[in-house]
């Protein structure tokens, strides 16, 4: 969705390898002035390069009093997406080597 919005305002969109760390080091390199992970967490660098739900919420409000909507007319013109999730069952012998526990990583 960021990346939509920011397509659709002309604005650069960067995406950076999973955690805060590699968020800020690619919006330091960068001068982004707003970044974010994929669970919602704002990092907003005029506050400082770490998630802060306050500077999401600031600017939540903001937009808000800005624009005098509520934030559910804000979220109506968000674009809407839908996640298919599938699960799938393989049997333990089709699994890579290393691959025989429940919590183990693969790729």
């Amino acid at each position: 969705m960021s990346q939509d919005i920011a397509e659709r305002h002309g604005a650069a969109f960067y995406r950076s390898a999973v955690g805060e760390a590699n968020v800020v080091e690619l919006m330091q390199a960068h001068g982004a002035l707003l970044g974010g992970e994929g669970n919602g967490g704002v990092i907003d660098p005029r506050v400082g390069y770490i998630r802060d739900s306050f500077a999401g919420m600031a600017l939540l409000l903001d937009a808000m009093a800005g624009r005098d909507l509520p934030v559910s007319r804000l979220a109506d013109e968000l674009p809407r997406y839908e996640i298919e999730k599938t699960k799938v069952t393989l049997d333990r012998e089709k699994l890579p080597a290393g691959c025989v526990t429940r919590r183990a990583r693969c790729c």
